[in-house]
């Protein structure tokens, strides 16, 4: 009885932390709903949040049996809102929104599963910012550069001879542009996120969460170039020697992704396989 009642408490005080968080926190939900507005792809951001809390449901993994708090529990989430606050009169809005739901998510993911750390909780947090539009203005370029140079080397590895000139590929008089829509950025965004859910319906370890979420990146990357290589093909009419109309475009996008979330899923089923090995190695230094 008293380990139980010092297990509640120990919840009771990690849930006032995150109100705390959250109450510290209330300029940045002022900025959220009118952010949310601006723009369509930003309330995207809204799905990663009740992901979140859909996937925490039910799951206390650090607060069943006897209590487990510890110290330095509370420094990630306290850290990340000190760096907020410090902040907060110098940056963009959106830098202020990330290192507030950087001590959100560490707070929740405390008060959920009794560590401060839980990478997908983290991610899913990160996620829920509503920054489609600014990742498109900040990244949205690299990536159609990056889709473009790996394209380029599965066109020529295909016998075609392409030539990049920025987010262009030429084929002798044909030149294709990589425009903004087909960056990648919807595409990565929904990658970390399944990364993320995977993660968590997995229940992979830290380090197995930050390689599946940097699978993700990965496979979204070569996913968009896939995509933009077939776009290509598409728009040139090769090999086929005609042209795809122009609707096929989201058709292409949706096998592209296709893909790359099989890819990944495959890569997360892999990280959450038991080593079987090592059990055996124990099992047979016991019995000698």
């Amino acid at each position: 009885m008293q380990c139980e009642g010092s297990a509640r408490a120990t919840t009771t005080a990690r849930g006032a932390l995150l109100l705390a968080t959250a109450a510290a926190c209330w300029p940045v939900w002022r900025w959220y709903a009118a952010r949310l507005g601006e723009a369509g792809d930003d309330a995207l951001g809204v799905a990663a949040l009740l992901a979140l809390v859909v996937l925490s449901a039910g799951r206390r993994d650090g607060v069943s049996g006897p209590a487990r708090a510890c110290r330095w529990e509370t420094v990630p989430a306290a850290a990340a809102l000190l760096a907020y606050a410090a902040s907060f009169p110098f940056v963009p809005p959106l830098a202020s929104a990330m290192l507030a739901f950087a001590a959100l998510g560490c707070a929740w993911s405390l008060w959920r599963h009794g560590t401060p750390f839980r990478p997908w909780t983290l991610g899913l947090a990160l996620l829920g910012l509503p920054m489609a539009s600014s990742l498109q203005f900040y990244l949205g370029y690299p990536m159609r550069v990056a889709s473009g140079a790996i394209a380029l080397v599965l066109l020529r590895l295909s016998g075609i001879p392409v030539v990049r000139e920025g987010v262009y590929l030429r084929w002798g008089d044909e030149l294709v542009m990589i425009d903004a829509p087909c960056s990648g950025i919807r595409m990565l965004w929904a990658a970390l996120l399944l990364g993320c859910c995977l993660a968590a319906l997995y229940r992979l370890r830290a380090r197995a969460s930050l390689v599946a979420v940097a699978a993700a990146a990965a496979l979204a990357l070569l996913g968009n170039a896939l995509r933009t290589t077939a776009l290509f093909w598409a728009d040139t009419g090769l090999p086929s020697g005609i042209a795809l109309p122009p609707a096929a475009h989201e058709g292409i996008g949706v096998v592209a992704f296709a893909a790359a979330a099989i890819a990944l899923i495959a890569v997360a089923r892999r990280l959450a396989a038991p080593k079987h090995g090592g059990v055996a190695c124990v099992a047979a230094s016991h019995s000698s």
